[in-house]
């Protein structure tokens, strides 16, 4: 433990009355929690879901902690010292809104670890998607050489991890959208591994969602360095900010590991003074990560697929894709199952590929109603399935050797499964107990 980063933040928050506006189902809610009872604050929890709901979350943290749940209470918002928001929680909010007339502070636990975390230790890294990937390429890479530590993972807080930060030669922070919204620092190494639609549920706008991952290199200073991929975009924010700037190509590379994390890690590496002969020795023997392009199963001639964490078209078409050139095959040897909730997005391009495909198992969900709605049920590929269960055993039933049946959503799990990690692995229970 740092013992000045923890009487630093003792001194703001100990005996202070702190609201935890949302715990959250996915774990970093009771992070948050458990972080601020070690310095002594006052805690109140508030969610608009119900216990039962919230039940995982709860066991997770201390059984004393005020809980206001099923609903949220103004007076809650408007008696705090400081309000805690969970990613869930939009700006917009009502009860957000209030709390600003009345000029309490509203923080994330992003904005903390940036006000007590060592910022010229810390190598950020945000994109629509391939975060997590490059963060633990980057992570591998530096071994050894560097004593890294590794946090900002879904489902985690990075508060649980703000204590030990000082310890470390370097942070490497994965940065969703929700994290970077309410920053006012950058990190000394920031990595944007790509721009596409995603959360336009959140978002007024495809601008706004890219305005906020800007905010990533928005306050960089000189010394600092941006790792971007050479486009025209990123080109056009270089000339915004005053770090130096490094762009990364990306070329085909036989891997179920996308070229975009790879070669953004590789460059991180470079920027190290790492020998390419290095990286590449370490880049073989690197694990693959789990819902992410995973080998679930090989079963009679079958290869099952995870790729849960695809929460948007865009990632499901690089998945179709993919796997088309890792294993050789042509579109017609690809069964995918996908669907779930929409978060605004657009599906006319994913739905576009359907006829080249086996079979396109649909779960149930706004996106896929949306997928349909392209389609104007005439694409004779498409089944509707209303469980996992079924489509797992509906995708068996077309397969033949040599398929690969692709689980790659393409949109968000939270009418059916916890998150995408809870749907991913059901995936692969199912998978395994196939007889």
């Amino acid at each position: 433990m740092n013992s000045k980063i923890f009487k630093k933040l003792k001194d703001k928050f100990f005996g202070k009355k702190i609201l935890i506006a949302g715990l959250g189902i996915a774990g970093g809610g009771a992070g948050a929690v458990n972080f601020l009872h070690k310095l002594g604050a006052k805690i109140t929890v508030t969610d608009l879901k119900a216990r039962k709901a919230l039940e995982d979350s709860l066991l997770k943290i201390p059984q004393n902690t005020k809980l206001i749940l099923g609903k949220h209470r103004l007076e809650d918002f408007l008696n705090a010292d400081y309000i805690i928001k969970n990613p869930a929680m939009p700006w917009s909010s009502f009860y957000l809104a209030e709390a600003k007339k009345k000029n309490i502070p509203i923080l994330t636990d992003a904005r903390i670890f940036f006000d007590f975390a060592p910022r010229e230790k810390i190598i950020g890294i945000t994109g629509s998607k391939g975060k997590t990937r490059t963060a633990y390429l980057i992570k591998h890479f530096l071994k050894g050489r560097y004593k890294v530590l590794l946090t900002g993972a879904p489902g985690t807080s990075v508060l649980s991890d703000l204590l030990k930060a000082g310890g470390y030669d370097w942070i490497i922070w994965e940065l969703s959208s929700f994290d970077l919204e309410n920053i006012k620092k950058s990190p000394r190494i920031a990595i944007i591994t790509n721009i596409f639609q995603e959360h336009l549920n959140r978002y007024s706008s495809f601008a706004d969602y890219k305005n906020t991952k800007k905010n990533i290199i928005k306050y960089q200073i000189k010394n600092d360095i941006s790792i971007l991929p050479d486009k025209s975009i990123f080109k056009k924010w270089a000339k915004e900010i005053d770090s130096k700037v490094f762009y990364f190509q990306e070329k085909n590379i036989h891997s179920l590991t996308s070229e975009t994390s790879f070669f953004a890690a590789k460059k991180t590496a470079q920027v190290f003074k790492i020998p390419e002969k290095e990286i590449l020795k370490k880049f073989k023997n690197s694990k693959a990560l789990e819902h992410r392009l995973e080998i679930a199963r090989k079963y009679k001639n079958i290869v099952f697929i995870n790729d849960s964490a695809s929460t948007n078209p865009d990632a499901t078409i690089f998945a179709i894709g993919k796997i088309s050139k890792f294993f050789k095959i042509p579109f017609f040897k690809i069964i995918l199952i996908c669907g779930g909730l929409d978060k605004k997005l657009d599906y006319k391009e994913l739905s576009r590929r359907f006829p080249e495909l086996k079979k396109v198992i649909l779960l149930p969900g706004s996106a896929s109603d949306k997928i349909k709605e392209e389609t104007q049920n005439k694409n004779k590929n498409l089944i509707e399935i209303n469980s996992l269960d079924k489509a797992v055993k509906e995708s068996v039933f077309w397969a033949e050797k040599g398929d690969v049946i692709l689980f790659s959503p393409g949109a968000t799990s939270f009418n059916l499964f916890r998150n995408e990690f809870d749907r991913g692995d059901k995936f692969k229970k199912l998978v395994k107990n196939l007889k």
